[in-house]
């Protein structure tokens, strides 16, 4: 962790609503922690490193609230199908591949390296259902300097034999013998089981005593797609709706992640906010598979937590999304400033700051 000082023209978000910004003025971390946003540099910081960055902006680096790293190498396939056949003809069997270590590595080293690149610090990732590659992944991303959280995924039914797990004991003594090598400073364990319709109850029942048992947030999908929740009903019959799947399982009593959200009916939306449930707002990919548009506006109005996720499936080649802004990218990444998700904390990469100037990011 860093003890450092910027000068610049500072710009946060103080509420969703509001922006702040702090023009001429000094942003002091010490020991990796926000101290404070000052007009003048009080003089029990002068000893500190200072970074003078003009009349240029300093933002927060962002947060990825949901992201399938084995679809990094396939992104922007197989857009013309909806969900359920785009699992099944792209995803699944680019998944299988993780089986082998080595390809693992390959794809995984490019994911991550893009990633570095962006304006990303913070993100929550989905792995595969295999062990070795999930903490090889966990690795890369602990020594690339980005704060994450990633998911070893549970599967145990409904999809192709090379990824199907044997059963729900099989696949928690493959996340139980995860977890034991999931021990990073930066890159944390989150469970994931894929979504119902790949998921036994007594696999989610299992990772709901898991969770509370060990203190393990949790993330998945939910409602994404009109087919998708047609197949869950018919699997659950006992719920009304998608939601009460996990729910009663114990999944959405810890701290959980629920991305897209597309088609939630007014009662899936009571259960969310009364759980504390964040939900993963993803446009590009609701678009890309014909998903729906998410009400996030309503969302938002009633008060229900929402963030940003790239998926996986629309993930940029370097991060930043325009190709004028990916040499500026690669060169800001050695200069971002990445907050915890804590008001007033820093991670413990943050000497790396994204500046901006003239709509240029520099």
């Amino acid at each position: 962790m860093g003890s450092f000082v910027l000068h610049g023209n500072i710009i946060d978000s103080e509420s969703p609503e509001r922006l702040r910004v702090a023009a001429d003025s000094y942003l002091v971390c010490e020991e990796g922690r926000c101290t404070g946003v000052f007009s003048a540099l009080p003089e029990r910081f002068s000893g500190l490193p200072l970074t003078d960055f003009g009349d240029r902006l300093i933002l927060p680096g962002m947060t990825d609230l949901h992201l399938h790293a084995p679809q990094f190498a396939f992104r922007g396939l197989g857009m013309d199908l909806e969900l359920l056949d785009w699992l099944n003809a792209r995803t699944f069997p680019e998944e299988a591949k993780y089986a082998d270590l080595s390809y693992a590595a390959l794809a995984y080293g490019q994911f991550v390296d893009c990633l570095r690149r962006s304006a990303t610090t913070r993100v929550v990732v989905f792995g595969t259902v295999h062990p070795a590659a999930t903490t090889l992944l966990m690795e890369l991303l602990e020594a690339s300097g980005l704060v994450s959280y990633v998911g070893k995924v549970n599967m145990d039914r409904d999809c192709p034999e090379a990824l199907r797990e044997a059963d729900a004991a099989a696949s928690l003594a493959a996340t139980e013998q995860w977890l034991a090598s999931a021990r990073f400073a930066h890159t944390k364990p989150i469970l994931t089981p894929r979504f119902v319709p790949s998921c036994s109850d007594a696999l989610l029942q299992g990772l709901g005593e898991l969770a509370a048992r060990r203190g393990l947030p949790v993330q998945s999908h939910l409602s994404e797609n009109l087919g998708e929740i047609a197949l869950v009903q018919s699997l659950c019959p006992q719920t009304d709706f998608y939601a009460e799947a996990y729910d009663r399982c114990g999944l959405l009593s810890q701290p959980c992640i629920m991305a897209h959200c597309v088609h939630c009916p007014p009662e899936e939306q009571d259960l969310l906010q009364a759980r504390g449930v964040f939900i993963a707002h993803s446009p590009l990919s609701n678009s890309n598979l014909s998903s729906g548009i998410a009400p996030v506006s309503a969302y938002l109005a009633r008060g229900l937590r929402v963030g940003l996720r790239h998926d996986g499936k629309s993930v940029p080649r370097h991060g930043g999304g325009h190709p004028r802004l990916e040499a500026p990218l690669a060169s800001a990444r050695r200069h971002h400033c990445a907050p915890d998700g804590r008001a007033g904390v820093l991670s413990g990469h943050a000497r790396r700051r994204c500046v901006l100037r003239r709509g240029r990011l520099l």
